[in-house]
């Protein structure tokens, strides 16, 4: 939909905050297992038969058929006898005892199938002990603006419906050691660190405060002397071979 009518706008906000300790990427695969049984026997032993054709082997090719036909027969056999003991006798388990007695068990030909790649989440926790007014007010103005864009909006003139919360575009910045002439660190030479992963665009689902992290010490006009921020994020986008080949 963006693609033909788009739906955001991209604002001027931005804040530059310090990297906090454990930076982390998890990557997670959903996968679920299911036994294929009388399905994956003939699926297996159909495999068999045409790798064994197709390499001229008929003789295998025939001994395939052959276990197929007889595997599947006795064992039909086996469980129709089991099948009418069971039903005679209530509670009666007469296919497992029989395995039991030849020592073998059913192979339930497990197959694990892949479901999905779960969306990647990213926690960070940032601690502020302002030194003085102007920190004071930034923390304040930082910890507002988080909380501002992921809170939704009343439609003008519609209270029906709400107009949706800001996304976030995350990236971990270094500083080079390059010095302007008044010999401080000029801050225009901020790069992308490449060797953290890329995040893609994140929604924030979580913004955690703590104002007495350290007990309740507050200056004197009442602000406090520390406080901590949780934010959590998850991207809006799963993460194929595509976009992790450009660093995500």
């Amino acid at each position: 939909m963006e693609s033909w009518a788009p739906t955001t706008t991209r604002i001027t906000d931005s804040i530059a905050l310090y990297l906090p300790a454990n930076i982390t990427s998890d990557l997670t695969a959903g996968y679920t297992a299911a036994e294929q049984g009388l399905i994956g026997f003939a699926l297996a032993s159909g495999f068999d038969f045409k790798q064994n054709w197709d390499e001229d082997d008929f003789e295998g090719a025939a001994n395939a058929l052959k276990g197929f036909v007889g595997g599947m027969g006795m064992d039909t056999l086996t469980r129709g006898a089991a099948g009418l003991v069971d039903f005679l006798q209530e509670g009666a388990n007469t296919y497992g005892s029989i395995n039991k007695a030849f020592s073998r068990a059913v192979n339930p030909y497990l197959e694990v199938i892949f479901e999905n790649i779960t969306q990647r989440k990213f926690r960070y926790r940032f601690k502020f002990q302002p030194k003085d007014e102007k920190e004071r007010d930034d923390v304040q103005e930082i910890i507002k603006l988080f909380r501002f864009h992921m809170a939704p909006e009343l439609q003008p003139g519609n209270m029906r419906f709400l107009g949706i919360p800001a996304t976030f575009d995350i990236h971990y910045m270094y500083q080079t050691s390059d010095y302007g002439e008044s010999g401080s660190m000029d801050w225009r030479n901020a790069r992308e660190n490449d060797f953290y992963n890329k995040v893609a665009t994140c929604v924030l689902t979580n913004v955690s405060v703590d104002y007495t992290p350290d007990g309740v010490r507050s200056f004197r006009d009442g602000s406090p002397t520390a406080i901590t921020m949780d934010l959590s994020f998850s991207e809006t986008e799963l993460m194929t071979k595509d976009k992790i080949n450009k660093g995500y």
